[in-house]
């Protein structure tokens, strides 16, 4: 057999040396399976443990914060694109967490929460004004031409006077406009006024 390859154990296919893990007294000064084999071995082992394997860590990362912030920060500052991926990915998994989390900040922090929302608009004013004009298109070509804009309009009004007096509330749509399953109409049946804090919650969500 060629020096500079082994036989892994595991999987018994011939391998260039560098495949292997350094093990002092193994052949070749190298472990006996092969790097691949023993990663799949890991994620197995990792599957059937989970529970303890979570649980351990997340004692290790009590015990060790300080040194599990440092870990955490150069993994980030070296893998930015990973991260903000990875991030990515668990917001559109957990929208409804996540929306959650924010209307809970934005009820703490309703000055940052302006200031963040002004500057942004600030920043991106092709980005507003097309959010805008795509709302008031969807908003006028969901209002029948029997809408009753009369009540609509005292609705809002209401909702205007009670801001004023500092009760913070919203004019929703109880079926949204724009549903992957439904589309409402912005009619007076089709509109209440709801808490700021429970139309965040809401969202878009409809529930038939």
């Amino acid at each position: 057999m060629n020096p500079e390859t082994k036989i892994c154990t595991k999987c018994n296919v011939e391998k260039p040396l560098d495949e292997f893990s350094d093990r002092q007294h193994g052949k070749y000064n190298k472990n006996s399976v092969c790097k691949v084999c023993i990663s799949e071995l890991a994620k197995v082992k990792y599957v059937k443990n989970k529970g303890r394997y979570r649980a351990n860590n997340r004692k290790w990362e009590l015990a060790n914060k300080a040194k599990r912030k440092v870990i955490s920060d150069r993994y980030k500052n070296n893998n930015p694109e990973k991260v903000k991926a990875s991030q990515a990915n668990w917001r559109k998994k957990n929208l409804d967490h996540v929306r959650l989390l924010m209307s809970l900040w934005r009820k703490k922090n309703p000055e940052r929460a302006r200031e963040i929302s002004a500057k942004w608009a600030k920043n991106n004013p092709g980005k507003r004004n097309a959010r805008s004009s795509r709302y008031k298109a969807t908003k006028k070509q969901a209002t029948p031409l029997w809408s009753e804009i009369p009540l609509i309009l005292e609705l809002y009004e209401l909702a205007a006077s009670m801001r004023a007096e500092g009760v913070k509330v919203h004019v929703d749509h109880a079926i949204p406009l724009v549903h992957p399953l439904v589309c409402g109409l912005h009619c007076y049946d089709n509109l209440q006024i709801l808490s700021a804090e429970d139309n965040l919650k809401k969202h878009n969500k409809y529930t038939p």
